[in-house]
């Protein structure tokens, strides 16, 4: 369980990391007709 955790927990720093870095130089668009994604998501998800 403890690797589990530390790996969750790696996994979202980095994550975070990606945001941060994307904070003022993203755009946006449609994922679907509710709903918008940016660029940063996408990379932060990807990352995770």
């Amino acid at each position: 369980m403890l690797n589990f955790l530390q790996t969750a927990q790696e996994a979202a720093q980095i994550g975070g990391r990606i945001l941060q870095q994307w904070q003022t130089k993203f755009t946006a668009r449609e994922k679907s007709p509710a709903n918008l994604v940016t660029e940063a998501d996408l990379a932060s998800q990807t990352a995770i």
